[in-house]
């Protein structure tokens, strides 16, 4: 009989060795498994990497844009940078250009990204392709860049018959992975002929500017690979920005000294208006033709100036890129009546029920509009979102980029253009759609696009829609 300490050893060895040879196993079936990827597939997905990373450079490039409130002429978010055209190994490599035509086509701005140089598995430099509706607006262009712009690069699959980017969801810019020469590219120091680069196939041709281009598969006489980033994509990852701009102008104008009783919203405009209409930003700061709020509206568009009850005109502060690019025209803007006098239930109360703005700090009542139970609007009625429990004080809606057959406003734009009047044109669910044109109750009950983001307070957009709802609250930051 052996002794226990033995038999317990010998069964601790033969663990041991199980393991071992378990290990070594499934290190045999890794390293068969990458032995089976072609040098050619590895190469492939490292291009698949940098294309990732490279849309979402220039995502977190047109976010950003604007950020300098100071300028008179700003950038704004939903602009992309221009191609980089100069020649290799010059100063100015990685460099956007000065300006560039609608769909121009050169190599990925990296520099102007912010970004390190990026390039394929093969080590080609990335080429980038930008919508003329999308691209840096330079400061003698009327072209606006907000959600009545319209993408319009196309992409096809393999055959050059189906399109990869259906009406709504065309291209803002498209990316290129070059891959390795085709026998008949030469890529000697200083060519830079997208031809040398990029290749055809079922009758598209990825060098053409503007396209439309064509995504296939690998074959031997072509090789590119490419990534989309839609216009509808772009404009949906800048509602963060527009969602914060809303709230710090309207924050303001409630604690505006041209309002004493601290009216917590403005009246909306109403896009009817032909001062709210027109597509020129230069008639955005001050005058008769600014687009002013109307005395008995509860549902229109975002004003550029309103006078409170018991105080005078008080203009907006939107950041220098939301005017000139006319955003306010964009976004769907309705108040409630009295929704403010009794809480809007996001945790901006006094926790007695009541918003903080009717208090003084100290827990003493404020008796002004949209406290103890004395209405801003009379005339308003009660907002409903199905979906959420509460009753906003007041919303907006972001509109995404036009779908199918829509047309906000006509190409190429000038200053005597106006914009559509028609909601339906803006707004994708039915239940939203009624806001401008029906006067029942009715039209204050509204549709989620897509999930509800409690921490932001909108929702995101839908499968079905590209648009954005927010609720307004008396807590939104200053």
């Amino acid at each position: 009989m052996k002794a226990p300490g033995i038999a317990s050893a010998q069964r601790g060895a033969v663990l041991l060795l199980l393991l071992l040879l378990v290990g070594t196993l499934a290190l045999t079936l890794l390293v068969r498994a990458l032995n089976r990827i072609s040098p050619d597939e590895i190469k492939r997905r490292k291009s698949a990497e940098a294309l990732q990373q490279a849309r979402s450079a220039l995502l977190a490039w047109s976010i950003a844009r604007g950020d300098d409130a100071s300028s008179s002429s700003a950038g704004s978010p939903g602009e992309l940078p221009c191609p980089d055209t100069s020649p290799p190994g010059s100063a100015s490599e990685g460099l956007e250009a000065a300006s560039c035509a609608a769909g121009a086509l050169g190599r990925l701005p990296w520099r102007t990204l912010g970004i390190a140089r990026l390039v394929d598995g093969y080590g080609e430099p990335l080429w980038y392709a930008v919508d003329g509706g999308f691209k840096r607006r330079t400061s003698s262009e009327i072209r606006l860049v907000n959600s009545d712009t319209r993408a319009s690069l196309q992409v096809y699959a393999g055959g050059g018959i189906q399109l990869q980017t259906p009406a709504g969801e065309e291209a803002a810019a498209v990316i290129f992975a070059p891959g390795p020469a085709l026998p008949a590219q030469d890529r000697v120091a200083g060519v830079t002929a997208a031809a040398n680069y990029l290749d055809a196939t079922g009758g598209r041709n990825n060098a053409t500017a503007g396209g439309p281009f064509i995504a296939a598969d690998a074959a031997t006489d072509f090789n590119d690979q490419l990534i989309v980033l839609s216009g509808s994509d772009l404009l949906d990852a800048i509602v963060p920005r527009l969602a914060a701009a809303v709230r710090q102008a309207i924050s303001a104008y409630r604690n505006s000294a041209n309002n004493p009783d601290h009216v917590p919203y403005p009246r909306p405009a109403l896009i009817s208006d032909s001062k709210c209409r027109d597509n020129d930003p230069g008639i955005v700061t001050t005058g008769s033709s600014i687009c002013r709020s109307q005395s008995n509206v509860c549902r229109g568009i975002l004003p550029q100036v309103d006078a409170p009850p018991g105080g005078s005109d008080i203009v907006l502060a939107y950041p220098v890129w939301f005017k000139q690019n006319l955003w306010y025209r964009a976004v769907y803007f309705a108040v409630a009546s009295d929704g403010a006098a009794t809480g809007n239930g996001n945790g901006n109360g006094n926790g007695n029920g009541k918003p903080s703005h009717c208090t003084d700090g100290h827990g003493n009542d404020i008796n002004t509009p949209g406290c103890n139970g004395k209405p801003v609007y009379s005339d308003c009625g009660t907002i409903t979102v199905t979906g959420l429990s509460d009753n906003p004080d007041a919303l907006v809606i972001f509109p995404g980029s036009p779908r199918g057959s829509i047309v906000r406003i006509a190409t190429p734009q000038s200053k005597n253009l106006l914009v559509s009047t028609s909601l339906g044109d803006y707004l994708e669910d039915s239940a939203n759609q009624d806001g401008w044109s029906n006067s029942t109750p009715a039209a204050d009950v509204y549709q989620l696009p897509g999930i509800w983001q409690t921490r932001w307070r909108c929702s995101q957009r839908g499968a079905a829609n590209n648009d954005r709802l927010c609720t307004l609250a008396l807590g939104d930051p200053p």
